[in-house]
């Protein structure tokens, strides 16, 4: 009798643990469920959410985190206190900043044995720096990486943040093509196709980022003084480029640099960028003016040739 109890209690035993086991597999089975069956993401403090708006959500926190970075662009020559008189002299233009930035499209993969979901924001930035003899820019790509879940969190948890994918830097170096983006995110993933997952916008249009004036920076030579006028070449690539005659209003000197602005001196011009398609050209007033040095010997002589030109140019003019 004690035997037949005992195998009862067991078989008991049997059944409710089989139960039990289907139905953590049909809760498991739910979690599962495909997103094309109108799964719902949630987040903390948020009404569920569709799959198309979680990801849009997604896309403006993944533009704060872009900006954040882009903040913080190059600061080592902010930092650096050589450049305080210049940095002074600027207004609080910046020399080394972000011009603008377009979002190109995102890349979504489904969360497969996971509870969480990947979605890689693409960024196009127009990056330029005026640290050097001329203004150069750069464009580059900046991922920006955002996961969701599939469930509710509970009370007081926190959603997981975003997450830059490492990259040795933001230019030469760093991401200098779409395709080289697109790499990174398949090493990540560890897949070679991506195609299905990859929607990318067709929108040529760049979001200007430009909380402060940019500064560009570039170097004339100057050919003569005349009046109320200081006349002068653009630089390019260290040399006069002869087709680019400038004039700068003395008013925009300060004495000591005035006095030094003679035949083949080399003045540093930090302005806005704009320049007046005349002859001469115009630019606005610069930011700042600075004596940055003497044309070499080898170049006197065109140059010569180019402050006759000028003068004779202006003397017809007039």
């Amino acid at each position: 009798m004690h035997a037949i109890r005992g195998k009862n209690l067991i078989l008991r035993s049997l059944c409710l643990l089989v139960i039990g086991v289907l139905g953590f597999n049909l809760c498991a089975c739910e979690k599962k469920e495909s997103i094309t069956s109108g799964t719902i993401f949630t987040s903390v403090g948020t009404d569920p959410l569709s799959v198309s708006a979680r990801i849009d959500e997604l896309r403006c926190e993944a533009e704060e985190d872009i900006l954040f970075y882009l903040d913080d662009y190059n600061s080592e020559w902010y930092a650096d206190e050589d450049n305080r008189e210049i940095q002074s002299d600027l207004g609080g233009s910046r020399l080394i900043g972000i011009s603008k930035y377009q979002y190109l499209g995102h890349c979504f993969f489904d969360w497969g044995e996971s509870s969480e979901s990947p979605v890689y924001y693409i960024f196009q930035v127009s990056a330029i720096d005026s640290t050097g003899e001329e203004t150069i820019t750069r464009d580059f790509y900046l991922i920006s990486r955002k996961d969701f879940y599939k469930y509710h969190n509970s009370p007081g948890a926190s959603v997981y943040g975003s997450e830059k994918i490492g990259f040795s830097s933001c230019s030469v170096d760093g991401f200098t093509t779409l395709d080289h983006a697109i790499a990174k995110i398949k090493e990540e993933r560890g897949r070679d196709d991506i195609s299905e997952e990859l929607h990318l916008e067709q929108d040529d249009q760049f979001t200007v980022y430009d909380p402060m004036p940019l500064a560009y920076k570039n170097q004339v030579t100057v050919l003569f003084q005349e009046a109320d006028l200081v006349y002068a070449l653009f630089m390019n690539g260290g040399n006069p480029d002869y087709a680019s005659p400038v004039t700068l209003p003395k008013e925009w000197f300060k004495p000591e640099v005035l006095e030094k602005a003679e035949f083949g001196s080399i003045l540093s011009v930090y302005y806005d960028g704009a320049r007046l398609e005349t002859y001469p050209l115009q630019i606005d007033p610069p930011f700042v003016l600075a004596y940055a040095g003497r044309i070499a010997e080898g170049e006197e002589a065109a140059l010569k040739k180019a402050e006759q030109d000028l003068r004779d140019f202006c003397t017809g003019e007039k």
